[in-house]
């Protein structure tokens, strides 16, 4: 949580990438590419709470360290969670 107001503006681009990070997730699944993924998570993870979106920082925590585990069945599910959860701050 922040102390301060992050300008709409910010907030609206930064689910724009965030939607953009959502496919690019998709397409490195379905290569393999776990480091992609790790680092992906990682950044997510430390600056999600900061737009306000604490629960997408705790999928993207669970994102990078499923993917440090290579675990594809795991990963599935979080990118399922991960788009319920834009679709849902879509409609807010």
């Amino acid at each position: 949580m922040t102390d301060y107001e992050i300008p709409i503006e910010l907030r609206r681009k930064y689910i724009e990438r965030r939607w953009a990070d959502l496919k690019k997730c998709h397409d490195a699944l379905a290569i393999n590419d776990f480091s992609f993924l790790i680092n992906l998570g990682h950044q997510m993870k430390g600056n999600a709470a900061t737009y306000g979106f604490e629960k997408l920082g705790i999928i993207a925590e669970q994102i990078e360290i499923f993917s440090k585990e290579k675990n594809k069945t795991e990963l599935i599910i979080l990118l399922e969670q991960y788009l319920k959860y834009m679709e849902q701050i879509k409609n807010d």
